[in-house]
């Protein structure tokens, strides 16, 4: 499983490599606030966290905004999101014991055989890949 990066790529947030989870994810602070100005992240989005972890990082975001837009004081933000920032890091704890129990091997992550479909959506095979970088290409736009 990965983080849906399709909207913080295509905004222009700063991605960190998350070795535990073997995938990029955005950079965020405590509040899920991205890289971009007024670009706060939560959920999924933000990194692979679990249903109810996904749940507590958009009740921070929304108290963060609640704050920058002068609806309540940073003070009240601070207040009722500290319950939640502690539940969060308990659930973070959890899922770094999962995703080093679940780690794929990497026989499954770097194929070796050329026939083997490394992206579906696009129908291609790591020969193909393989192919199309050996001649100079670094990206799908290159």
């Amino acid at each position: 499983m990965i983080p849906n990066l399709n909207m913080t790529r295509a905004t222009g947030v700063e991605h960190v490599w998350n070795r535990e989870q073997l995938s990029w994810q955005p950079q965020l602070n405590s509040w899920g606030q991205t890289s971009v100005a007024h670009i706060a992240v939560a959920g999924d989005s933000s990194g692979i966290i679990g249903a109810d972890a996904a749940a507590l990082s958009g009740q921070l975001v929304a108290w963060q905004q609640l704050a920058r837009l002068g609806l309540i004081s940073p003070e009240d933000a601070d207040n009722h999101s500290q319950p939640l920032q502690q539940k969060l890091k308990s659930y973070q704890g959890l899922r770094r014991f999962i995703d080093r129990l679940y780690k794929p091997a990497d026989a499954l992550r770097k194929p070796e055989q050329p026939e083997t479909m490394v992206c579906r959506c696009e129908e291609q095979t790591r020969g193909q890949l393989k192919a199309a970088f050996d001649q100079g290409h670094g990206c799908p736009t290159s």
